[in-house]
């Protein structure tokens, strides 16, 4: 009887190992997993802030160039149409 009691108990305090080993798995899995959920958002919100940031810069030079004359047309890198003539046509 005795015997049996001390393999019980033996039994209950392996599985209260094994479950608490498991508890901090889960828990340091939930920790890794919110820190670098936070990180990244961090990173997402810091590049969303330079792009509007660039944006906003952007568009105030081009309003700026706009408002001198100038038109969103000649800001482009690409010729106009007008300026070259196509392939196979001379003017």
């Amino acid at each position: 009887m005795m015997r049996l009691r001390q393999a019980k108990a033996r039994c209950r305090s392996r599985k209260r190992r094994i479950q608490a080993r498991a508890c901090r798995w889960l828990h340091q899995a939930v920790i890794n997993f919110v820190n670098r959920w936070r990180t990244g958002k961090q990173r997402f919100e810091q590049l969303t802030a330079r792009q509007q940031a660039l944006r906003a810069s952007l568009e105030g030079s081009v309003l700026e160039d706009s408002r001198a004359g100038s038109t969103v047309q000649q800001l482009s890198i690409l010729p106009e149409p007008s300026q070259e003539p196509a392939d196979g046509q001379d003017r």
